[in-house]
Formats: structure tokens, C-alpha cells, sequence
């Protein structure tokens, strides 16, 4: 009976230990949504009753210094007023009308203000707006198109990332992990050409084969999403935003999609990083062998030809440090079997020239 249950027991430890893992994963998910959605909803309660309040003020200071600049022209043109310095008095009311509306678009305020129906469908603070900055603050790509602007804001904006980048980073990770076994699997189908190329080079290469096609959808997506966008302003941003640089010179404009966006964002985050990793691992492998290579020409510069044997063993041994995997790469057996051969070649004996003298009595 014992044995009975300790088989069953080990049929379904694989599945339990498989169903944990994916529990793990997708917790670590819904975790990150979670602290996203109340990060986005928390900031929109701290800001954005201070946006509407600003947007009123900057509406009504544009209104009246408008009016202000019509009243000068008015003035001068049926002749009231002083005309001495009408110029003068006109340029000052045309600046301070300037500065009024400079102000009133750093707040957010659309031109021409007729066509403005209320203060309220201006506001940026709106829920999924508020969300989505709370998701490039986690995600370090900080667009700056919108910040908060109030001290409560920026102050919660402070404990909100010291905790959330971290928890980003270790879901962008986990994504990552993921990714990455898939990609380690892609070299077996590629048998064929690993007399050619490493199977760590064949990863990097398919890996950004990959990253290119997932910008090129996001560049289709965004391309129809944003009416005004190109598809290479649609893959410049998807570039910018999965590299964390995020210029905020394009920035989605659309609310309704702005959730769609995020999740591309995140899962876009854990493939570039995994993709940087994969590229990164391949040029660190390439410079060892490189390093490999200097160290071995120095020491057969440096023997020349006394301890061929003892250089033989460093050689090997550099080989073994070079790549541990089981299928080495072809290429670099050939180069350093070459080198070897080199090595025990021997040297030509140089030519002997006698010369020979006869003496004669002329």
C-alpha cells in the first residue's frame, strides 16, 4: 500500500510543482496590475482636483486677457484713449495676452476656446490616464506628458516608485525567465547549421528576429490606434518605450486604448530585457574566445618553439575555459588545430652555402 501511494505521489509531484509555477507567475502578475490599478487611482485622487481647479484659472485668464487686447484695438480704431502711445500700450496688451495662453496650454487648455465644451474633458488626470502613469513609473520610461504637479502627488509619487520599480523589475524578470527557455529551445531547430554558426549565436540572431517582428505589430497596432502616426512613427515608439528611454516626444493620445498599451508595454519590457541578456551573453562569449585567442598567439610568440608540449596543455586548457558546452562550435576546433599543427610543424633547416675559394698564382 505504501508503495502504491509514493508512486501516485511522485506521478503528480512534476504536475503540482508545474500548476505552482504557473500560480507563481500569475501571481506575480495580478500583483503588478494591482499595484498599478490603486497606484493610477491614488494619484488621480490627488491630482486631479487641483488640474480642474488650474484649468478654470487658466480658461478664465485667457478670456479676459483676449478681451483686453480687443478693447485696445477698438479703442484705437473710433479714436478713444490716448493715441500718443497707442503702439506701445498695444504691444504690452498683446504679451500679457501671449503669456496667458502660453500658460494656459502648459495647464492643458485646447485652442481655439470656442470650440472648448467643458474644462472637465480636458483634464489629463482621467482614470486610465492615471493608470498608464502609474505604469511608466513603475517602469522607469517616464514620458513626462503628465506629472503630478501638487505636493502630496510628487510626494506619493516617491513611495510609489521606491516600491513599485521594484516589483516591476522582478515581474519583467520572471517574464523573462520564461522567454528565455523558449528561446533556448530555438538552436535545436536549427541542426543544420551548427557546423556554421554557434547555437549561441543562432539564439541571438533568431531573438532579434523576434524583437523585430514584436515592434513591427506594436507599430501596426499603434499605427491604427493613433490617427496621425506613420508606421515608423509607430516603431520609433515602441522602440523607445521597450528600450525604457521614453523622449515623450510621441505619446499615446487615445484613453480607451491606453490599458491595451501597458500590457503591450510590460510584456514588451520582459522581451527586450531577455533579448538584451541573449545579445549581451553572446558579445561576453565572443570576447573570452577573443581573449582566448590574444593570450594563446602571446604565448606561442613568447615559447618559439623551446616547450612545445607545455604550450599544447595551456592551449587545451584555454579550449576548455572557452566554451564548456558539449557542442563546441566547429569553427573555433578548426582554428585552434591549426595553431596546434603550426606549433608542431618543424622548423626548416636553414640552407647551407659553402663557398670555395681556389687560389691561383694570378
Amino acid at each position: 500500500m505504501g508503495s502504491e501511494e509514493d508512486l501516485k505521489e511522485a506521478e503528480t509531484s512534476p504536475l503540482k510543482a508545474k500548476i505552482q509555477s504557473i500560480l507563481g507567475h500569475v501571481g506575480l502578475c495580478l500583483a503588478l496590475t494591482l499595484y498599478t490599478v490603486v497606484g493610477g487611482i491614488v494619484f488621480r485622487t490627488l491630482e486631479y482636483p487641483s488640474e480642474l481647479d488650474n484649468l478654470a484659472k487658466s480658461f478664465a485668464e485667457v478670456r479676459q486677457q483676449r478681451g483686453e487686447f480687443l478693447k485696445e484695438i477698438i479703442q484705437g480704431r473710433i479714436g478713444e484713449g490716448n493715441l500718443d502711445n497707442f503702439d506701445e500700450v498695444l504691444e504690452k496688451s498683446l504679451a500679457e495676452y501671449e503669456i496667458s495662453v502660453q500658460n494656459a496650454v502648459k495647464s492643458g487648455i485646447e485652442f481655439p476656446l470656442d470650440q472648448v465644451k467643458s474644462i472637465v474633458d480636458l483634464a489629463r488626470w482621467n482614470d486610465l490616464q492615471s493608470i498608464f502613469f502609474a505604469s511608466t513609473v513603475i517602469t522607469t520610461i517616464g514620458y513626462g506628458n503628465i506629472v503630478p504637479v501638487t505636493f502630496n502627488g510628487r510626494l506619493f509619487c516617491l513611495f510609489y516608485a521606491l516600491i513599485g520599480i521594484p516589483l516591476c523589475l522582478t515581474v519583467i524578470a520572471d517574464l523573462g525567465g520564461i522567454l528565455a527557455d523558449y528561446c533556448s529551445g530555438l538552436p535545436a531547430l536549427f541542426d543544420k547549421v551548427g557546423g556554421v554558426m554557434s547555437k549561441s549565436l543562432i539564439s541571438a540572431f533568431a531573438a532579434l528576429v523576434f524583437l523585430f517582428l514584436f515592434l513591427s505589430i506594436g507599430a501596426v497596432i499603434f499605427m491604427y490606434v493613433e490617427d496621425e502616426w506613420t508606421f515608423f512613427d509607430s516603431f520609433y515608439f515602441c522602440f523607445i518605450t521597450m528600450t525604457t528611454i521614453g523622449f515623450g516626444d510621441l505619446v499615446p493620445q487615445k484613453p480607451q486604448y491606453m490599458l491595451v498599451c501597458t500590457l503591450y508595454i510590460l510584456i514588451g519590457l520582459g522581451l527586450t530585457s531577455t533579448i538584451i541578456e541573449v545579445v549581451r551573453n553572446e558579445y561576453a562569449k565572443s570576447w573570452e574566445r577573443l581573449q582566448a585567442l590574444a593570450e594563446a598567439l602571446k604565448k606561442l610568440s613568447e615559447a618559439g618553439g623551446s616547450d612545445v608540449a607545455a604550450f599544447q596543455n595551456d592551449l587545451k586548457k584555454m579550449v576548455a575555459v572557452m566554451d564548456k558546452r558539449k557542442s563546441a562550435s566547429k569553427m573555433w576546433d578548426k582554428t585552434f588545430e591549426s595553431i596546434l599543427q603550426s606549433v608542431n610543424q618543424p622548423k626548416p633547416q636553414p640552407k647551407i652555402v659553402q663557398i670555395i675559394v681556389y687560389e691561383t698564382s694570378v
